[in-house]
């Protein structure tokens, strides 16, 4: 099914290590034009509800992957231990706290209910679409898979799929998450896996309700953003 391939895959978004000691490590999600629609709702709380898999996942990714080169194996260690998820109120707002770290989940979201920030309270790393961008003549982001630096593997067909320029055949050009204030490797790519776990529920929302049908995906890459 031509959806499924709309999916973003683990593999397909990467952290990259500029090597810089200033904002060392850059992360770019892209954003299916549909979930940008002012006529959708979603639920506000997906992300939230999403955070406990998220941090299963990213241990679990963190323990098998390869040793990043921006990462020590002693602070990658850190996070092998075993973890609980408490609940706890955070300024008078719901809050799933993850234990030994004391990091929890915090989560902006537009009228729409679509994620603005994803943040990882407690750390310096957020995720952060910009909303203004929308009614901006500099709407798209124009990313080049594996250049600019930028991480993003996508098949041209995928590319197709997601560009809201179809005339932009190679590039891909939409509206993504972008990492702000990146500190250490390891919390940036639990950034990494919660944002793509939730733009695929919220992805699937959408199908599930019809909106994003077989139909639709055919044709949106020669219509503009809606």
């Amino acid at each position: 099914m031509l959806f499924e391939k709309l999916l973003l895959q683990n593999h397909e978004v990467l952290v990259r290590d500029t090597g810089s000691p200033i904002n060392r490590f850059q992360l770019n999600i892209p954003i299916y034009r549909a979930l940008l629609r002012d006529d959708i709702t979603l639920d506000p709380r997906l992300a939230n509800n999403i955070f406990p898999a998220a941090v299963a996942a990213w241990q679990h990714d963190i323990q098998t992957a390869k040793l990043h080169s921006g990462a020590k194996r002693e602070d990658i260690a850190n996070y092998f231990v075993e973890y609980n998820i408490i609940q706890e109120e955070h300024h008078n707002e719901p809050h799933q706290i993850v234990k030994p770290w004391d990091f929890y989940d915090e989560v902006d979201t537009t009228k729409t209910g679509l994620v603005r920030n994803l943040r990882v309270a407690g750390n310096e790393n957020v995720l952060h679409f910009n909303e203004d961008s929308l009614n901006s003549s500099m709407s798209s982001k124009i990313i080049m898979p594996e250049a600019d630096g930028f991480s993003i593997d996508f098949s041209q067909e995928k590319i197709d799929l997601y560009s809201v320029d179809p005339s932009s055949r190679g590039f891909l050009t939409c509206h993504n998450y972008g990492i702000h204030n990146p500190g250490s490797w390891v919390m940036v790519n639990l950034l990494r896996i919660w944002a793509i776990q939730y733009l695929n529920a919220a992805m699937t929302q959408l199908h599930e309700r019809g909106i994003l049908t077989e139909q639709n995906l055919l044709t949106s890459s020669s219509k503009p953003l809606p």
